[in-house]
């Protein structure tokens, strides 16, 4: 997938385009729906591609930066849009007011460049300050430089559209099995093994520890079932494995930061420095404040026998305690 960043304007496009407008944060059902009609409109000739706006600051205080927190952050929304067909990605410049985004500018001076055939949205396409009108001023719009605007009808759950807002929300709240529903896949969070205390190893669970996940929703703190995906380089494929997740901030271990770390069931290995990939599946339990060691070692032990009844393993450990993970 070609990818062209923009600050201003775009280079000028030959190849017929379908354009498809949105931010797609998480990738949802909604948006593959939307994908899913959009190659059905392909000719021959015809480029898949994608306009994503941008309309977070570029820079931010980090006391702000919460509410800005993606499902997918940009590499992980690059690569799950290639999954879905898309050839060409417009990464639309950042703005520090959402209010500056001018949807004028953007058919007249920037989408006329491109030599778009058709331009395809969802029925709740916003942007900018705009309200709802966002659609009909979109086909006013595209009327002056004779592009069509096909408007896709939303996917609903329980009677409301899906959008990336509501699954956000359902994360931070815990509710994975929901989000997972409306993103029609896991909610999942990569990043890179750092060494940390190593009090899991300590107590007979050596974790694996998330570094560089700053950008993504944080799950409610607590502990979930989940699976990870590692890279064999070996046999250059993917592993996946079951997996206990804490998300948190360690309060019986006096922990000040939140961090996500997994417990790989069975797992014997060095994943350090390595990238990985969490899923979240089902939420066990929120973080507790134990009044011991002794007292989360219980909890944790009774917590894998869960998960692992769950996912129908063997109740008993087949790796030793001291995993080098």
């Amino acid at each position: 997938m070609e990818v062209i960043n923009i600050t201003n304007l775009p280079p000028v496009n030959k190849e017929p385009l379908v354009l498809c407008l949105g931010q797609f944060d998480g990738l949802h059902r909604g948006h593959q729906y939307l994908l899913e009609q959009a190659r059905q409109l392909l000719e021959l000739d015809d480029t898949l591609a994608v306009w994503s706006f941008n309309l977070h600051p570029p820079v931010m205080k980090e006391e702000d930066k919460i509410g800005l927190s993606l499902l997918t952050p940009v590499a992980e929304r690059r690569n799950l849009l290639v999954s879905y067909g898309v050839k060409k990605l417009y990464e639309g410049p950042s703005f520090i007011d959402p209010a500056e985004f001018s949807l004028e500018t953007f058919v007249l001076e920037q989408a006329a460049l491109l030599n778009v055939r058709q331009i395809v949205v969802g029925e709740t396409f916003c942007v900018g300050n705009e309200s709802a009108s966002s659609v009909e001023m979109l086909q006013q719009l595209c009327n002056q430089i004779g592009t069509p605007v096909t408007v896709v009808p939303a996917i609903k759950y329980d009677g409301r559209a899906i959008s990336s807002t509501t699954i956000r929300e359902q994360v931070k709240a815990g509710q994975v099995g929901l989000a997972n529903e409306l993103l029609g896949r896991h909610y999942t969070i990569q990043g890179i093994v750092a060494h940390g205390n190593k009090i899991g190893r300590t107590l007979g669970f050596p974790t694996a520890n998330l570094d560089h996940i700053d950008d993504y929703v944080e799950p409610s703190p607590g502990v979930y079932m989940g699976m990870t995906e590692i890279y064999d380089s070996k046999n250059d494929r993917m592993e996946s494995w079951k997996c206990l997740i804490s998300a948190g901030y360690r309060p019986t271990v006096g922990g000040k930061t939140y961090k996500v770390e997994a417990y790989l069931l069975d797992y014997s290995g060095d994943l350090y420095g390595q990238t990985i990939s969490v899923s979240f599946v089902e939420r066990l339990r929120g973080e507790i404040r134990f009044p011991s060691l002794d007292a989360l070692i219980v909890q944790m032990h009774e917590d894998e026998r869960k998960a692992r009844e769950a996912f129908g393993m063997p109740t008993t450990r087949s790796v030793p305690v001291d995993s080098p993970l």
